[in-house]
């Protein structure tokens, strides 16, 4: 519940959100990692140029 109040100041611009952009981007590249390796059954590399 909290996370969803969270948000809706967020929408209504009362309040910064607590993760950016740039967070969700690396986020989203190390899940998109986790499953690459899963289907390589392999690791796979992270970059520092990637988000």
């Amino acid at each position: 519940k909290s996370q969803l109040e969270h948000f809706c100041r967020v929408v209504r611009e009362e309040e910064r959100p607590i993760v950016d952009g740039r967070d969700g981007a690396r986020s989203l590249a190390l899940v998109l990692a986790v499953l690459e390796s899963i289907r390589r059954q392999a690791p796979v590399l992270l970059t520092d140029s990637q988000p």
